[in-house]
């Protein structure tokens, strides 16, 4: 991506003021160590609420196991919080989380993606743990995806 495609993406997400994201720099190296994003719904839900959604955490393999990325999510969540949010959803990879799913009728876990087998997935039993259940966030249901081809 060029600058001045950057700079118009840029310009745009500031001007919607949806978007908040936190940049940590090294000021040794000025490189970036860490960044994550918080991207506001408005809702008619919850009396017209917000819902936050904490996406793109990113941390430099030089500085993972520093709880940079523990400290992203946690200012993240509170900055949702406090700008209104009646919750925060957190967007992760099954590998990034920890996740475990089990087989039942009709369901399996094949390469990260859930893929049923049957027409309808009738059971599975999950098992959250690791770097996600440290910033106080747990599973709530199973989302799905589907990118433009």
């Amino acid at each position: 991506m060029g600058k001045e495609r950057y700079l118009q993406r840029f310009l745009a997400m500031k001007k919607s003021g949806s978007y908040f994201i936190i940049v940590m720099v090294d000021k040794e190296t000025d490189q970036i160590a860490a960044t994550g994003s918080l991207i506001t719904e408005f809702k008619f839900v919850r009396n017209n609420g917000m819902c936050g959604h904490i996406e793109d955490i990113t941390v430099s393999k030089q500085r993972q196991g520093q709880k940079l990325g523990f400290y992203l999510i946690q200012t993240l969540t509170e900055l949702g919080e406090k700008i209104g949010c009646y919750k925060n959803i957190l967007d992760c990879f099954e590998s990034n989380q920890g996740m475990s799913v089990w087989k039942g009728p009709g369901v399996g876990l094949v390469r990260g993606q859930l893929q049923h087998t049957d027409i309808v997935i009738r059971s599975v039993r999950v098992r959250v743990t690791g770097f996600y259940e440290k910033c106080d966030y747990t599973l709530k249901g199973v989302q799905m995806a589907k990118y433009k081809k």
